[in-house]
Protein backbone atom coordinates (compact mmCIF):
# COMPACT_ATOMS: atom_id res chain seq x y z
CA UNK A 1 0.00 0.00 0.00
CA UNK A 2 1.43 3.49 -1.45
CA UNK A 3 -0.28 5.59 1.61
CA UNK A 4 0.22 3.47 4.64
CA UNK A 5 -0.37 5.30 8.00
CA UNK A 6 -0.47 8.45 5.68
CA UNK A 7 -3.48 11.04 6.42
CA UNK A 8 -4.95 13.08 3.24
CA UNK A 9 -7.14 15.71 3.01
CA UNK A 10 -8.77 15.76 -0.37
CA UNK A 11 -11.61 18.82 -1.57
CA UNK A 12 -14.51 18.69 -3.68
CA UNK A 13 -14.35 14.81 -3.84
CA UNK A 14 -18.56 14.10 -3.88
CA UNK A 15 -18.41 13.06 -7.45
CA UNK A 16 -15.74 13.05 -10.29
CA UNK A 17 -12.14 13.10 -10.08
CA UNK A 18 -11.80 13.90 -6.30
CA UNK A 19 -14.24 10.50 -5.64
CA UNK A 20 -12.26 8.18 -7.54
CA UNK A 21 -9.28 9.61 -6.11
CA UNK A 22 -10.68 9.01 -2.10
CA UNK A 23 -11.92 5.63 -3.26
CA UNK A 24 -8.17 4.58 -4.65
CA UNK A 25 -6.24 6.42 -1.48
CA UNK A 26 -8.62 4.59 0.53
CA UNK A 27 -7.67 1.02 -1.09
CA UNK A 28 -4.03 2.17 -0.68
CA UNK A 29 -4.29 2.67 2.87
CA UNK A 30 -4.78 6.99 3.63
CA UNK A 31 -6.77 8.04 6.31
CA UNK A 32 -9.01 10.28 5.20
CA UNK A 33 -10.73 13.92 5.62
CA UNK A 34 -13.22 14.30 2.71
CA UNK A 35 -15.06 17.41 1.85
CA UNK A 36 -18.00 18.84 -0.41
CA UNK A 37 -20.15 21.14 -0.63
CA UNK A 38 -23.41 18.30 -0.88
CA UNK A 39 -25.08 15.75 1.04
CA UNK A 40 -23.41 13.31 -0.91
CA UNK A 41 -20.10 13.58 0.92
CA UNK A 42 -21.76 11.48 3.57
CA UNK A 43 -22.62 9.10 1.00
CA UNK A 44 -19.17 8.74 0.11
CA UNK A 45 -18.23 8.40 4.00
CA UNK A 46 -20.60 5.77 4.54
CA UNK A 47 -19.55 3.76 1.33
CA UNK A 48 -15.46 3.77 2.27
CA UNK A 49 -16.30 3.57 6.18
CA UNK A 50 -18.12 0.31 4.55
CA UNK A 51 -14.82 -0.68 2.79
CA UNK A 52 -12.85 -0.40 5.99
CA UNK A 53 -11.31 3.28 5.54
CA UNK A 54 -10.56 5.64 7.95
CA UNK A 55 -12.33 8.50 7.03
CA UNK A 56 -14.31 11.51 8.09
CA UNK A 57 -16.24 14.05 5.75
CA UNK A 58 -16.68 17.44 6.29
CA UNK A 59 -19.29 19.78 4.38
CA UNK A 60 -18.67 23.34 2.47
CA UNK A 61 -17.62 25.44 0.64
CA UNK A 62 -13.39 25.84 0.50
CA UNK A 63 -14.04 29.23 -1.14
CA UNK A 64 -14.87 30.41 2.61
CA UNK A 65 -11.81 30.23 5.03
CA UNK A 66 -13.85 28.96 8.63
CA UNK A 67 -14.97 25.76 5.93
CA UNK A 68 -10.95 25.42 5.73
CA UNK A 69 -10.19 25.93 9.13
CA UNK A 70 -12.64 23.10 10.05
CA UNK A 71 -11.33 20.59 7.67
CA UNK A 72 -7.92 21.14 9.02
CA UNK A 73 -8.70 21.05 12.12
CA UNK A 74 -11.00 18.18 11.99
CA UNK A 75 -7.84 16.18 10.22
CA UNK A 76 -5.41 17.19 13.31
CA UNK A 77 -7.78 16.20 15.91
CA UNK A 78 -9.19 12.68 14.06
CA UNK A 79 -5.55 11.70 12.96
CA UNK A 80 -3.11 13.80 14.38
CA UNK A 81 -0.98 14.72 11.27
CA UNK A 82 -1.49 15.79 7.67
CA UNK A 83 0.22 14.49 5.16
CA UNK A 84 -1.15 15.21 1.82
CA UNK A 85 -3.44 17.62 0.25
CA UNK A 86 -5.08 16.96 -2.55
CA UNK A 87 -7.36 20.05 -3.85
CA UNK A 88 -10.17 19.36 -7.01
CA UNK A 89 -12.38 21.88 -6.16
CA UNK A 90 -13.65 24.49 -9.38
CA UNK A 91 -16.59 25.58 -10.97
CA UNK A 92 -17.02 25.04 -14.29
CA UNK A 93 -18.13 28.19 -17.47
CA UNK A 94 -18.56 27.32 -20.68
CA UNK A 95 -19.36 31.37 -21.74
CA UNK A 96 -16.99 32.90 -24.47
CA UNK A 97 -15.39 36.60 -22.87
CA UNK A 98 -18.81 38.65 -24.87
CA UNK A 99 -21.13 36.65 -23.04
CA UNK A 100 -19.21 36.53 -19.38
CA UNK A 101 -21.34 39.32 -17.19
CA UNK A 102 -18.28 41.25 -14.95
CA UNK A 103 -19.53 39.89 -11.82
CA UNK A 104 -19.31 36.34 -13.05
CA UNK A 105 -15.83 36.84 -14.27
CA UNK A 106 -15.01 37.63 -10.60
CA UNK A 107 -16.79 34.56 -8.77
CA UNK A 108 -14.97 31.95 -11.26
CA UNK A 109 -11.48 33.57 -10.83
CA UNK A 110 -12.47 34.10 -7.05
CA UNK A 111 -14.19 30.68 -6.31
CA UNK A 112 -11.16 28.77 -8.46
CA UNK A 113 -8.26 30.23 -7.42
CA UNK A 114 -9.55 30.31 -3.79
CA UNK A 115 -10.74 26.66 -3.90
CA UNK A 116 -6.92 26.14 -4.42
CA UNK A 117 -5.09 28.89 -1.93
CA UNK A 118 -7.36 28.77 1.16
CA UNK A 119 -6.27 25.22 1.61
CA UNK A 120 -2.49 25.86 0.91
CA UNK A 121 -2.31 27.98 3.08
CA UNK A 122 -4.21 26.37 5.91
CA UNK A 123 -1.97 23.23 5.94
CA UNK A 124 1.19 24.47 4.97
CA UNK A 125 2.42 25.64 8.75
CA UNK A 126 1.65 21.99 10.07
CA UNK A 127 3.39 20.48 7.25
CA UNK A 128 6.56 23.28 7.43
CA UNK A 129 6.50 21.93 11.04
CA UNK A 130 6.94 18.15 10.32
CA UNK A 131 8.99 19.26 7.09
CA UNK A 132 6.78 16.60 5.21
CA UNK A 133 4.19 17.37 3.02
CA UNK A 134 2.41 16.50 -0.41
CA UNK A 135 -0.26 18.63 -2.30
CA UNK A 136 -1.44 17.99 -5.33
CA UNK A 137 -3.95 20.33 -7.01
CA UNK A 138 -6.27 20.11 -9.98
CA UNK A 139 -5.33 22.53 -13.23
CA UNK A 140 -6.79 21.81 -16.31
CA UNK A 141 -6.11 21.80 -19.54
CA UNK A 142 -7.48 24.71 -20.66
CA UNK A 143 -5.07 26.35 -18.71
CA UNK A 144 -2.63 25.30 -21.11
CA UNK A 145 -4.88 25.75 -24.51
CA UNK A 146 -6.28 29.08 -23.58
CA UNK A 147 -9.64 27.02 -23.51
CA UNK A 148 -11.17 24.69 -26.02
CA UNK A 149 -12.89 21.61 -25.44
CA UNK A 150 -15.51 22.56 -23.03
CA UNK A 151 -14.25 25.49 -20.90
CA UNK A 152 -13.79 28.98 -22.51
CA UNK A 153 -11.67 31.71 -21.86
CA UNK A 154 -12.72 32.62 -18.36
CA UNK A 155 -12.37 28.91 -17.07
CA UNK A 156 -8.83 28.94 -18.71
CA UNK A 157 -7.94 32.08 -16.79
CA UNK A 158 -8.84 30.68 -13.75
CA UNK A 159 -7.00 27.42 -14.77
CA UNK A 160 -4.03 29.15 -15.83
CA UNK A 161 -3.99 30.93 -12.34
CA UNK A 162 -3.50 27.35 -10.71
CA UNK A 163 -1.00 26.15 -12.86
CA UNK A 164 1.26 29.42 -11.62
CA UNK A 165 -0.07 29.86 -8.03
CA UNK A 166 1.04 25.74 -7.46
CA UNK A 167 4.44 26.46 -9.21
CA UNK A 168 5.07 29.74 -7.28
CA UNK A 169 4.04 27.23 -3.64
CA UNK A 170 6.31 24.71 -4.65
CA UNK A 171 9.53 27.40 -4.93
CA UNK A 172 8.21 28.64 -1.24
CA UNK A 173 8.32 25.06 0.49
CA UNK A 174 10.42 22.62 -0.92
CA UNK A 175 13.19 24.10 1.26
CA UNK A 176 10.96 22.17 3.92
CA UNK A 177 10.79 19.01 2.11
CA UNK A 178 7.32 19.63 0.64
CA UNK A 179 6.51 19.04 -2.63
CA UNK A 180 3.39 20.87 -4.99
CA UNK A 181 2.75 19.73 -8.31
CA UNK A 182 -0.48 20.24 -10.26
CA UNK A 183 -2.71 17.64 -12.75
CA UNK A 184 -4.21 19.11 -15.92
CA UNK A 185 -6.98 16.53 -17.02
CA UNK A 186 -8.56 16.62 -20.50
CA UNK A 187 -11.97 15.82 -21.04
CA UNK A 188 -13.25 13.90 -18.51
CA UNK A 189 -16.94 11.59 -17.93
CA UNK A 190 -17.81 13.12 -14.97
CA UNK A 191 -21.23 14.12 -13.81
CA UNK A 192 -20.26 18.29 -14.53
CA UNK A 193 -20.30 17.14 -18.18
CA UNK A 194 -23.47 15.87 -18.14
CA UNK A 195 -25.02 18.81 -19.23
CA UNK A 196 -23.90 18.89 -22.76
CA UNK A 197 -25.30 17.31 -25.34
CA UNK A 198 -24.45 14.31 -26.95
CA UNK A 199 -23.38 16.15 -30.55
CA UNK A 200 -20.77 18.63 -28.10
CA UNK A 201 -19.51 15.63 -26.20
CA UNK A 202 -18.77 14.04 -29.71
CA UNK A 203 -16.78 17.16 -30.92
CA UNK A 204 -14.60 16.97 -28.24
CA UNK A 205 -14.02 13.24 -28.36
CA UNK A 206 -12.57 13.89 -31.61
CA UNK A 207 -10.52 16.06 -30.71
CA UNK A 208 -8.95 13.41 -28.93
CA UNK A 209 -6.19 11.56 -30.13
CA UNK A 210 -7.11 8.18 -28.07
CA UNK A 211 -10.26 8.14 -29.46
CA UNK A 212 -12.08 8.56 -25.59
CA UNK A 213 -13.09 10.85 -23.29
CA UNK A 214 -11.13 10.13 -20.32
CA UNK A 215 -12.55 8.70 -16.93
CA UNK A 216 -12.06 9.86 -13.65
CA UNK A 217 -10.00 6.83 -12.53
CA UNK A 218 -7.87 7.93 -15.45
CA UNK A 219 -7.04 10.56 -13.14
CA UNK A 220 -6.98 8.96 -10.04
CA UNK A 221 -3.75 6.81 -10.31
CA UNK A 222 -1.30 10.24 -11.03
CA UNK A 223 -2.87 11.71 -8.22
CA UNK A 224 -2.07 8.72 -6.59
CA UNK A 225 1.60 8.80 -7.80
CA UNK A 226 2.54 12.55 -7.00
CA UNK A 227 1.02 12.42 -3.16
CA UNK A 228 3.14 8.75 -2.58
CA UNK A 229 7.08 9.06 -1.47
CA UNK A 230 7.63 7.49 -5.46
CA UNK A 231 7.59 11.29 -6.14
CA UNK A 232 9.90 12.42 -3.48
CA UNK A 233 11.57 14.58 -5.74
CA UNK A 234 9.43 15.55 -8.08
CA UNK A 235 7.81 18.95 -7.68
CA UNK A 236 6.47 22.22 -9.65
CA UNK A 237 5.43 20.04 -12.36
CA UNK A 238 2.72 19.74 -14.27
CA UNK A 239 1.48 16.30 -15.14
CA UNK A 240 -1.48 16.55 -18.05
CA UNK A 241 -3.79 13.67 -18.42
CA UNK A 242 -6.18 14.23 -21.42
CA UNK A 243 -5.52 11.14 -23.80
CA UNK A 244 -3.28 13.37 -26.20
CA UNK A 245 -5.35 16.51 -26.74
CA UNK A 246 -2.25 18.84 -26.03
CA UNK A 247 0.89 16.57 -27.58
CA UNK A 248 2.68 19.22 -29.86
Amino acid sequence: MKLLEKTAIITGCARGIGQATARLFCKEGASLVINDLTDEIFTLEKELLDAGCNVVAVKGSIADYETVEKIVNTALEKFGKIDILINTVALPHRKSIMETPIEEFDRIISTNTKAIYYPCKAVIPHMIERKYGRIVNISSVAGIRGGGLLGKSTYACSKGAVTSLTKGIAREVAQYGITCNVVCPGFVKTPRNDVETPEAVERVIKQIPLGRGGLAEDVAPTLLHLASDDAAFITGTVSVVDGGTTMV
